[in-house]
């Protein structure tokens, strides 16, 4: 059986055969899967909290959504950033 990241990537590799999934760092994967609230760290933005996403297109990336309402723009997650902690509750 499969993952849900699996299950995932497959159907957008129906939509986009051509799909390069090398931005798409593990340490990540669940957090996007289970849409709940993370605290990130990393070398250049330091923690920041919110919840994970993932770009559209042939190479997507995840990308850390601030809140719901937030007006800026979303962080783009690299391979040096990790997830802190995971904040109760999911995404609304």
């Amino acid at each position: 059986m499969q993952s849900k990241w699996d299950q995932y990537i497959d159907g957008r590799r129906e939509s986009c055969p051509n799909l390069d999934t090398a931005e798409l760092y593990p340490q990540f994967q669940d957090a996007f899967i289970s849409r709940q609230r993370v605290e990130v760290t990393g070398p250049i933005f330091g923690t920041r909290r919110g919840y994970v996403g993932i770009t559209t297109g042939w190479r997507p990336a995840f990308i850390l959504l601030h809140n719901s309402i937030s007006r800026s723009s979303p962080d783009v997650l690299g391979k040096d950033e990790t997830i802190t902690a995971r904040i109760p509750g999911k995404y609304r």
